[in-house]
């Protein structure tokens, strides 16, 4: 038994990465296997969802553990498709087609998004020691700007890290903090197998770095980790107020302290892989507007922080935070296309029949982790 933070315990297992996250959070694993039949679950790897996230009711969110040992990833990256000021994933990375391309995966987490922030953040992406794309903000090649973003890595032993990296003549770096103008003698090489990085890492060595929910602490550690860019751009607009029109402050300190969907890895001090997951329907672009369809609940995500203070309530000392996003979510596979951790707008027709989209139709992220 090992003492967490705010002198919870918890319980982390070698065997099965279980993790005792306390009353609030209920493993739903044997119940999903139940529940749907073709689900695909492999046996060291749980399930937890929680109904009271953050001390809220009815706010929803999920854990998902994999143990030091057990963890395969895989990653894609895409941002192919130029649109003439900024680059979209293109339809191979919509969620069914990453699917139907990598069968042999049954987890299926999206990592950074398109085109949320402006100027455009682009991701590491590393898969098989092959790097797939350097982390830097903005899409001309000639005016980018390097950064050094959190970034999760798997080793070839099966173990997760986290660290700030930057990549440096095709060869990654670690460093003990994030921003940019980063120099190779100040950084440490790193030769994870798979690694992609996040947008924020707000978590580390144990410790919460933003310290209060307030638009100053915000506007400091983003500041800190180089990513204070002027605005995010019109794709955040539904994902807090449930329309078209943009919210009147985009800065990023104050998107960062708004509860909304996220996503999120930590990890354990023996490597073991914890992933977040927490969902926003109330007064969103996500919000169920066919009252016949019975998703509609109070659920109204995670502010960064509160993502960082859950995982370190868990037993995690790092974490990222990958974005937060209505249109791509966490798909566990089964029979046919599936099975997400709650419904989201560009996944589900929910305002005419509450179906599973045409697949042509879904949500693209840039970057997805898979897992065996």
């Amino acid at each position: 038994m090992i003492k967490g933070r705010y002198n919870k315990d918890y319980l982390v297992s070698a065997v099965n990465g279980i993790i005792n996250a306390g009353d609030n959070w209920r493993n739903v694993t044997a119940d999903l296997k139940n529940q749907y039949a073709g689900i695909v679950i492999p046996d060291f790897m749980q399930i937890y969802e929680n109904n009271n996230l953050h001390g809220r009711n009815g706010n929803k969110g999920w854990l998902i553990t994999i143990p030091a040992g057990k963890i395969n990833m895989k990653v894609s990256w895409d941002m192919s498709i130029d649109k003439g000021g900024w680059d979209m994933p293109s339809p191979a990375h919509r969620t069914t087609a990453i699917m139907e391309s990598n069968t042999d995966y049954s987890l299926f987490i999206p990592g950074l998004s398109g085109q949320l922030w402006s100027p455009t953040f682009y991701c590491l992406a590393l898969n098989d020691n092959q790097l797939l794309s350097a982390p830097h903000i903005g899409y001309n090649p000639a005016t980018a700007i390097k950064n050094c973003p959190g970034t999760l890595g798997i080793s070839a032993e099966g173990k997760a890290e986290i660290s700030y990296a930057e990549v440096f003549d095709n060869v990654l770096y670690k460093f003990s903090n994030g921003g940019t103008n980063k120099q190779v003698s100040n950084g440490t090489p790193w030769t994870p197998v798979t690694a992609v990085s996040g947008y924020s890492y707000p978590l580390q060595g144990g410790s919460v770095m933003i310290g209060a929910e307030n638009k100053a602490s915000y506007q400091t550690f983003a500041t800190n980790e180089g990513r204070h860019t002027p605005i995010r751009n019109a794709a955040l607009s539904g994902h807090i107020n449930g329309s078209n029109p943009w919210i009147s402050d985009r800065s990023i300190p104050v998107v960062d302290g708004v509860p909304m969907s996220r996503r999120a890895a930590g990890i354990t001090p023996d490597g073991d892989l914890v992933f977040f997951v927490s969902n926003r329907f109330s007064n969103t672009y996500n919000m169920v507007k066919n009252e016949k369809v019975n998703w509609n609940t109070p659920s109204d995500g995670s502010s960064l922080r509160e993502v960082a203070v859950a995982l370190q309530e868990v037993g995690c000392t790092d974490a990222i935070v990958f974005g937060e996003s209505y249109f791509a979510p966490v798909v566990i596979k089964d029979s046919e296309r599936g099975i997400p951790l709650g419904k989201t707008a560009g996944r589900y027709d929910w305002e005419l029949t509450g179906k599973i989209k045409n697949p042509d139709q879904e949500g693209t992220t840039q970057s997805w982790m898979m897992f065996k």
